[in-house]
């Protein structure tokens, strides 16, 4: 075997990775120092007698190292050239079915076998899928792999960067896709700062929390990848330079609460964050992102308009994502998207829906008519930098015209009734009801009586700013004394 530091092993149900071999003091023959990723195996930090042998990479405050004897029961995974033969070349002994069994009946199957013997002739598989196969890295050369273009090792047991540098160097063609999500792998990593003959166009290495970000753009450039997904992976800052030749970013699942240090990025053209922590766009450089195409921001902490307006002003901006944010959770699904289609002239897609000429009209002119009806439309006309331009093209929105004096709430004064011993004295009980202007002064009597629980009693009526007068005619109209709202009636009994 080769030199086991840096491999993943596997030993009755735990997992880990050796970061030590050789000997230990007071004790004889070969150990394995292993950093264990199961809770609850380690024992010690690298430590024994006193002497540090190696040291685990993942903070924890348990301790996840140990020391064990290089048994048989070890699992070390296997080659990618094992795993593929595996996979896509089984033995003579296997039978396939001729017809499958569907839901309604026998399915003929009677090419199987010729789709078995494509797929069992390596040199011309375009696609090498080996996910979840414990693949640990190369046993020799890989010239029979000479048509692969597509390579995904995810869920394997890689657990150095050195180990998939070889594979991608030992391949025959250069790779379309490299997928190398949720492998053990461990900042730091030994990554040569030289670039590769042959570049990687789209790497995917999701799910990799314990790579730090500087090693992920170390990477990258190392491939000279034109497309990058770095999700699922509790990333929470964005603080080294990825290679200037990037197109496409994929950072969804993450921690990230800052976007404007990917401005600095001259030809990305797809950036797609949802589910992060961004709570505002409007932050990043006024000359950033001119390149950007498609963005996805969706389930973000994105709150304020500003946000938007700032995306308007992005010349490129074709497909956004900004769906479950809070700054449309509270409006109508309608009125959410016609406000982002006002404010947004040049996008074709949002939040996955086409955004064609008619509908882009249908919904600018919902817009306005929204605002029409709304009682702070200045507020938002100033916000909206788009509202002068809309009015130009649609026309100014109707404004709803005032209540007519016929309606009932036109008609209706909110009064309140007092009861007190006289006009100067404070009151002993109130109310306060809505009064219709043209019912009569003996209409109120009744009212007064129960509050005033007497027969007997005088009415006056007072007024903002002016004196008190009696409503001492039983056969005129309250409006007779100009009744209105915040008028005081005050209930004096004989």
């Amino acid at each position: 075997m080769d030199d086991p530091v840096g491999r993943w092993i596997s030993v009755d149900g735990a997992s880990g990775v050796v970061r030590y071999a050789g000997p230990v003091a007071g004790t004889a023959g070969t150990w394995l120092g292993v950093e264990w990723t199961t809770p609850g195996r380690g024992r010690h930090r690298g430590e024994h007698g006193g002497r540090q042998y190696f040291r685990c990479h993942v903070a924890s405050a348990e301790p996840t190292g140990s020391f064990i004897r290089n048994v048989a029961r070890i699992n070390w995974g296997q080659s990618l050239e094992q795993a593929a033969h595996e996979r896509y070349t089984p033995d003579g002994a296997l039978q396939l079915p001729r017809a499958i069994d569907g839901r309604r009946g026998r399915i003929e199957a009677p090419r199987l076998d010729m789709i078995a013997a494509l797929q069992g002739d390596l040199a011309r598989l375009p696609v090498l899928g080996l996910d979840g196969m414990q693949v640990h890295g190369l046993a020799g050369d890989l010239h029979e792999f000479a048509s692969v273009r597509t390579l995904s090792l995810a869920d394997n047991v890689l657990a150095s960067w050195a180990r998939i540098d070889a594979i991608v160097g030992a391949l025959p063609g250069a790779l379309d896709t490299l997928d190398v999500s949720a492998n053990p792998l461990h900042s730091p990593l030994d990554v040569p700062a030289e670039p590769l003959q042959r570049p990687v166009r789209l790497l995917r290495i999701d799910t990799a929390p314990h790579v730090c970000w500087p090693d992920i753009c170390r990477i990258a450039r190392r491939l000279q990848v034109r497309a990058l997904s770095h999700g699922w992976s509790r990333l929470a800052r964005i603080d080294a330079e990825l290679p200037a030749s990037l197109v496409e970013l994929r950072l969804e699942c993450n921690m990230v609460g800052d976007w404007a240090p990917l401005a600095r990025l001259p030809l990305v053209r797809v950036a797609l964050a949802g589910n992060a922590e961004l709570a505002r766009l409007d932050n990043a450089p006024a000359d950033g992102f001119q390149t950007l195409e498609e963005l996805d921001v969706s389930h973000t902490g994105i709150a304020h308009w500003r946000s938007v307006d700032f995306l308007a002003r992005l010349p490129r901006l074709r497909a956004l994502r900004i769906g479950a944010t809070p700054l449309v959770a509270g409006l109508p699904a309608d009125a959410a998207r016609a406000q982002l289609i006002a404010r947004l002239p040049r996008v074709t897609k949002l939040d996955g829906s086409a955004v064609d000429a008619r509908h882009r009209a249908d919904m600018e002119r919902y817009f306005l008519a929204l605002h029409a009806r709304n009682p702070d439309a200045d507020d938002v006309k100033l916000d909206c930098a788009r509202y002068a331009q809309l009015v130009s093209v649609h026309g100014a929105p109707r404004v709803p015209p005032p209540p007519p004096a016929h309606r009932l709430d036109a008609r209706l004064a909110d009064v309140e009734l007092q009861l007190a011993a006289d006009l100067s004295g404070p009151a002993a009980a109130s109310v306060r009801r809505p009064l219709i202007r043209s019912m009569l002064v003996r209409q109120l009597r009744p009212l007064a009586m129960r509050l005033a629980k007497s027969r007997r009693f005088q009415m006056h009526l007072k007024r903002p700013q002016l004196d008190w007068i009696a409503l001492d005619s039983d056969s005129r109209p309250l409006s007779f004394y100009s009744i209105d709202d915040h008028a005081v009636i005050r209930i004096i009994p004989d």
